[in-house]
């Protein structure tokens, strides 16, 4: 049985393959398609000192400014219809000023100044900057550009379920390293694990949150995996529910063009809470060889994902970051008279010579009848190839 679906999964490649798409999921994962962002409600009231909020308000110049997390200054008494303030009250917040992080699916992270310290810039600076940053996500963001993906273990309290966890995301990584080379674009680098030990998971509360965990219930080994721009793939899972053949199964979607007809749900997921700076997108330039930023491309990969985001149970457009990529729209922008460069795909370049006044279109919709009759062939082949190997096995 296991040499019929490895057989079925290289024919599956070797007809994508026939037809490539200029990019896989993972280089869509580097693309900023309006994600729609984090936002870190500072709640104040009347008695709340001026220099207070205009300390918010020069802290959030200085460390969000090119994070994916929005500022808002909510006042419980003049905006009482704001929507923050359902934050507010669930939370039961007693003192000001306070703050309430929100996801773009609206769960929400109260934090709080350390005990005897005194509100002022600099520690309202702190709390920010630990909203973007952590030891962790400073080594995913060392390593996500270069590595397939990354995987992080977040420790339960049973060492031995732990170890199960770490055997399983290894054995995941040998395999996917060794399949890399076949698959329809090249990556070099193989994942990068990460651990969160159990006394490590007060320091990363934020990333945790991210990733739809509480640190005050991490009883049982959980596995993430990110991709991309700190793109969180799928939700974690837990050791129990998966075993290492579906991780890998999951590290080679990441593999697959972003254009083979995969339904998208999941594929490009929210990014964690960071600041992507200029130092990540010229490592992008350098490893994967074309530009994210890039308007064009954005346009490109936006899209050839919009193509098939439709929830195919219930036909209705899905939510989150892919329901952004259908309102995707381009502005125009005013240059100075300074000539710069920026590098892009060799195949969108050679696009762009031959630009013409269509709208770029997916690639995927022109291939349907292929596509079709290509999965007619693999049902046949496998089918073929099934029989066989049961005669086979009952010695006829």
């Amino acid at each position: 049985m296991k040499r019929f679906i490895l057989t079925l999964t290289g024919i599956l490649w070797l007809f994508l393959g026939v037809f490539p798409c200029d990019y896989n999921i993972r280089d869509a994962g580097f693309v900023n398609l309006n994600d729609p962002p984090y936002r870190l409600y500072f709640y104040i009231d009347n008695k709340t000192p001026a220099e207070n909020i205009e300390g918010f308000r020069a802290a959030s110049r200085l460390v969000l400014t090119g994070s994916n997390v929005t500022p808002v200054v909510v006042h419980i008494s003049r905006d009482r219809d704001h929507k923050a303030m359902e934050y507010f009250h669930f939370w039961e917040i007693q003192k000001l000023p306070a703050f309430i992080l929100a996801s773009p699916g609206q769960r929400t992270l109260p934090l709080a100044f350390p005990r005897g310290v005194t509100v002022n810039q600099s520690s309202i600076q702190t709390v920010l900057q630990n909203i973007l940053s952590s030891s962790v996500r400073e080594e995913i963001l060392a390593n996500i550009v270069k590595a397939y993906a990354v995987l992080i273990l977040i420790e339960g309290s049973d060492p031995e379920e732990n170890r199960s966890a770490l055997v399983k995301i290894k054995q995941a990584s040998r395999k996917i390293s060794t399949v890399m080379s076949q698959l329809p674009k090249r990556i070099e680098s193989p994942p990068y694990t990460i651990v969160i030990a159990q006394d490590r998971a007060v320091q990363e509360k934020v990333l945790l949150w991210s990733l739809d965990l509480n640190t005050e219930d991490l009883t049982h080994a959980k596995i993430a995996i990110l991709f991309g721009r700190g793109r969180i793939f799928y939700a974690p899972f837990d050791n129990a529910s998966v075993s290492s053949a579906e991780i890998s199964d999951l590290l080679t979607i990441i593999g697959l063009p972003c254009d083979c007809g995969l339904d998208k749900r999941g594929l490009i997921g929210q990014s964690m809470p960071l600041r992507w700076d200029e130092n990540l997108q010229t490592e992008v330039v350098r490893y994967l060889g074309f530009d994210a930023e890039n308007p064009l491309l954005k346009r490109e990969i936006a899209g050839i994902l919009s193509a098939n985001n439709l929830d195919t149970e219930s036909g209705e457009v899905l939510s989150g970051p892919l329901k952004e990529l259908g309102l995707y729209r381009e502005k125009a922008l005013v240059f100075s008279q300074k000539s710069g460069s920026s590098r892009i795909s060799p195949a969108l370049s050679q696009r762009l010579s031959l630009q013409s006044s269509r709208e770029p279109q997916s690639g995927f919709k022109a291939l349907i009848p292929l596509l079709l009759a290509g999965f007619v062939l693999i049902i046949v082949l496998a089918g073929v190839i099934y029989i066989r190997m049961r005669a086979k096995q009952d010695g006829i």
